[in-house]
């Protein structure tokens, strides 16, 4: 597929900020769902990476649990985020991406030093595209580091890309 040269743009800016792709109103099924393909498809999840346990009160690692997002749509966790290591699905490759997990959304981000060519950008936009196909009434938006959605111009291009 042709990538207009606009979608590339969108990774390049903000250079040292982590702006990302924002996945909102889901159900949480929908969560849990999107997190296990994920989890089914990345490297192993680094000891570091934790997340506070209500039930527990105590921190525990998020590898071991099968699907940590189970426990945050339903309050037993606090959001957790974590790096994604080495994503493969099918042609699909992506090694510079992170994932938050919240009870009603889910955002991908990035470090923009950390995408060094457009090869990365057109997988990273096939890895959304993918994670798309798994919500039904999500439209994701490229967003600011804080959340706040990008340019329209950008969150267009998203949409005619994913609606191709």
């Amino acid at each position: 597929m042709s990538f207009p040269s606009e979608l590339y743009e969108v990774f390049e800016l903000d250079k040292g900020t982590m702006p990302g792709i924002c996945f909102e109103d889901l159900e949480a099924e929908e969560i849990v769902r999107i997190y296990k393909h994920i989890r089914d498809h990345i490297g192993p999840i680094s000891s570091e990476s934790t997340a506070w346990s209500n039930a527990l009160a105590a921190d525990v690692e998020l590898a071991s649990l099968d699907n940590p997002a189970l426990q945050v749509v339903s309050g037993e966790l606090d959001p957790f985020c974590h790096f994604l290591p080495d994503y493969r699905f099918g042609a699909i490759s992506v090694s510079s991406l992170s994932v938050y997990v919240f009870p009603g959304s889910l955002e991908l981000f990035y470090d923009v030093r950390d995408i060094c060519s457009k090869a990365e950008v057109e997988n990273i936009l096939e890895f959304i595209k993918k994670i798309n196909t798994m919500c039904t009434s999500c439209t994701p938006f490229f967003a600011e580091e804080d959340g706040t959605p990008r340019e329209a111009k950008y969150q267009n291009l998203l949409k005619s890309y994913l609606n191709a």
